[in-house]
């Protein structure tokens, strides 16, 4: 896929926010590169807020341990098909991405039974976690393109020698090998209709040669016009360089099959939000809630719209509908919603108590902003009439 740049002068939440979109679709690989992407641009700010960090880092273990799990089912479907080479290729890879111990434990019995099928040839299924065991270029390319499509990985393994060089690179972070072998690669297969160009143009992109990648990219949607990372690559160029209403023409060229996808339909979104017109975003984001299945990435744009707005009623219903769903389903609740639902109750003038239950559960769960926390308290207690433990908890805040 690429390794996926930081050029833009998107907020790291707003970097998260198309993370939990790729998650959302199951591009694990790529949603990682993203929460990468989204803590190594909350480092830069003078003061980074410590709970954004651990709940970006806590999405980062997500995709990796998906992208295991992923990796020990495809290395399954690879032993039954008695491939077992590149089977052990995915297993190892799978186990230094986990740390979770039955996870670990089901890879270890994987590459047991491996083991035991096929006797070992020249340390072919030598111990994973030796740090003095460094795959070979081959390998490790293999593992890169595994997650993608079964006709770009096709593609991918059969453009040479160069292009798996500079796809390499890329992956590494090293732009300037990668654009040069890259150049190479396309230069070499340039009677074709290949997916060269796309991974030129994140080169370029990381190396701030924004007019080159657009036009690669530009030219790359001429021959592939449905794919989505395309439009997503020239939407945060074009929205880098303030050109809003470019973006709204891109995307709404984007043929009828992608167009309906939810990261196309964020882009959108996005777009209204990043220009500044706020009424048409909000517009945009409900009518999507009412046209799909309820979607808390979707539902989540939204409430960040009403905040920008100054709308925190509004934008506290929609965390409060966001937090329900999990509840329904049992799933997680996202603690960055949380506590945006406590901080726009708050902002609202909600002081019950059911709201200082909620700050009490935030203390706990993430400890790095409980002075903050305890601050909270401290207001919706004096608004209480309780000043005695107003007083007491602005004394542990400080």
């Amino acid at each position: 896929m690429g390794f996926l740049s930081l050029f833009t002068g998107k907020s790291p939440e707003q970097i998260e926010e198309k993370a939990d979109s790729l998650f959302h679709d199951g591009e694990y690989g790529p949603a990682k590169i993203e929460y990468e992407k989204a803590l190594a641009r909350l480092e830069k700010q003078p003061d980074p807020d410590p709970e954004s960090k651990r709940r970006m880092e806590e999405k980062r273990v997500q995709c990796k341990e998906q992208l295991a799990s992923n990796h020990l089912h495809h290395a399954k479907e690879l032993i039954e098909s008695d491939c077992r080479n590149d089977a052990a290729e995915l297993l190892q890879l799978a186990l230094e991405l986990t740390a979770d111990e039955k996870l670990t434990a089901r890879i270890r019995e994987a590459l047991n039974r491996l083991a035991d099928a096929k006797p070992r040839t020249e340390n072919e299924y030598a111990d994973p976690t030796e740090e003095d065991a460094p795959w070979e270029d081959d390998e490790y390319f293999t593992a890169l393109v595994n997650p993608l499509s079964p006709a770009e990985q096709d593609a991918y393994l059969g453009y040479g020698k160069e292009f798996k060089t500079g796809f390499i690179a890329l992956n590494q972070g090293d732009f300037k090998t990668a654009v040069q072998n890259l150049t190479a690669a396309l230069k070499t297969h340039s009677s074709q209709k290949t997916f060269i160009p796309l991974e030129l143009a994140t080169a370029h992109l990381n190396q701030g040669d924004y007019g080159r990648a657009e036009s690669l990219l530009t030219g790359f949607l001429k021959d592939f016009p449905e794919s989505v990372r395309a439009y997503q690559l020239l939407c945060e160029i074009l929205w880098e360089n303030q050109k809003f209403q470019d973006a709204e023409a891109l995307i709404r060229t984007c043929p009828e099959k992608p167009s309906q996808t939810l990261p196309i339909q964020l882009l959108l979104g996005e777009t209204y939000f990043l220009s500044g017109d706020m009424e048409k975003a909000i517009a945009f984001y409900q009518d999507v809630l009412q046209k799909r299945e309820w979607d808390n990435l979707v539902a989540q744009s939204l409430a960040r719209t009403y905040e920008a707005v100054g709308r925190n009623a509004e934008a506290r219903d929609v965390y409060g509908q966001i937090i329900g769903a999990c509840q329904g389903c049992g799933r997680k609740i996202d603690p960055h919603v949380k506590q945006r639902y406590a901080e726009t109750s708050f902002e609202a003038g909600d002081f019950s108590t059911k709201l200082l239950e909620l700050y009490f559960s935030l203390t706990q769960e993430d400890p790095e902003n409980r002075s903050h926390y305890y601050r909270k308290i401290s207001q919706i207690y004096s608004m209480q009439g309780n000043e005695k433990e107003a007083g007491r908890f602005l004394s542990l805040a400080t």
